[in-house]
């Protein structure tokens, strides 16, 4: 269900929790006053990003890194990350839509290390 913050307390309480006012959008649904519930706010949104799971992003020479498949081969490709959400991560530079990226056995494998794609699969289902 959505809805609008009203008004935010400016205190929080010692298990660092805080009141705030909502005011939802009618749905047919009585909620009571007083009723606690847990919210997610959306700070950010953002559409047509390009994503790859966040498990295939390493560290490389100290940036962050995937490996790209690429004519057989496995190439350390630096990329820009941004937000990450419910296993996925932000491209924001370093890769282009379509790019085949390695998601298993990251540890075993190194630049210009020789592989075989096994499986593609498709992130668009996933994307918002």
């Amino acid at each position: 269900q959505e809805g609008s913050v009203v008004r935010v307390s400016p205190v929080l309480s010692e298990s660092r929790t805080g009141e705030v006012e909502v005011q939802l959008k009618s749905t047919g649904r009585r909620v009571r006053p007083g009723t606690f519930c847990v919210v997610r706010f959306v700070t950010d949104l953002r559409e047509n990003v390009l994503v790859v799971p966040s498990t295939s992003v390493v560290s490389g020479s100290n940036s962050p890194a995937v490996y790209v498949a690429q004519d057989g081969t496995a190439r350390l490709e630096h990329v820009a990350v941004g937000l990450e959400f419910r296993g996925l991560r932000e491209v924001m530079g370093g890769l282009s839509e379509g790019d085949l990226i390695v998601v298993t056995n990251l540890d075993d494998i190194e630049d210009g290390a020789t592989i075989r794609v096994i499986r593609e699969v498709d992130l668009e289902p996933f994307r918002r």
